[in-house]
């Protein structure tokens, strides 16, 4: 925890917030391109307006799906499953609702 404290301030410190944005975005746009993930779903034309930012999207393969009867709306909503074994609990991550 202390090397992590460390770290925060040293950023901090230098105002190197973008640089580390940055960092993390090439090494996620590898990795979604090693693990061939797709964002299909999410930049359809009808489901595009339910996303608040477009770099942050659900990935295809582990989207959360809504359940809908009776309706011709979308099942879509920009959510994905996180499972914590270790504290034997899960969880959805979601962006806060775009009012449509």
């Amino acid at each position: 925890m202390e090397q992590l404290l460390e770290m925060y301030n040293e950023i901090e410190d230098n105002h190197s917030w973008n640089s580390v944005y940055q960092e993390i975005d090439k090494q996620s746009c590898k990795q979604e391109r090693k693990l061939k993930l797709t964002t299909k779903i999410a930049h359809s034309w009808e489901n595009a307006e339910r996303n608040r930012y477009r770099n942050v999207l659900a990935y295809d393969t582990s989207r959360v799906v809504l359940k809908r009867e009776n309706t011709e709306r979308s099942d879509y909503i920009n959510a994905s499953p996180l499972i914590v074994p270790t504290a034997k609990r899960n969880y959805i991550l979601t962006q806060v609702i775009v009012n449509l």
